[in-house]
């Protein structure tokens, strides 16, 4: 049922004493990736945006993580949530700045995630909207 995409996701977080912006990137292997426009009900991209569909046992070199469970701890793990950053293929290197993944052409931003936890296992998965 899923697709056979990779994506990337750029997790951001603040590191330091200066707290700087940092993008930490993690491939994910066997989304559903609908491009083409914006999303206009969530479910129907049009004029340039995005629909990612991530199925719960989609492949990751680390575990994912709920957004608040993230922000208490980042270390090893991955998320989805609103403003950080998706672009497809994979892209495992780290990127000091959004600028410089915008730069890179491609990127979008998370502009919503619905969790789609019913049904059987096979069928879980996250609905992505990105601008």
């Amino acid at each position: 049922m899923w697709g056979r995409e990779c994506c990337t996701v750029f997790n951001r977080r603040l590191e330091g004493e200066m707290r700087r912006e940092a993008f930490e990137p993690t491939v994910l292997e066997g989304v559903h990736w609908q491009g083409g426009g914006a999303v206009r009900d969530r479910k129907q991209p049009t004029d340039g945006n995005v629909a990612v569909y991530i199925p719960f046992s989609v492949k990751a070199d680390r575990p994912y993580r709920p957004p608040r469970a993230y922000a208490a701890c980042s270390e090893g793990s991955w998320t989805l949530r609103e403003g950080d950053l998706l672009c497809l293929g994979a892209h495992p290197e780290p990127v000091p700045s959004a600028r410089a993944l915008l730069e890179r052409g491609g990127v979008v931003t998370i502009v919503s995630v619905s969790e789609n936890g019913f049904g059987s296992r096979a069928l879980r998965h996250w609905e992505v909207c990105a601008r």
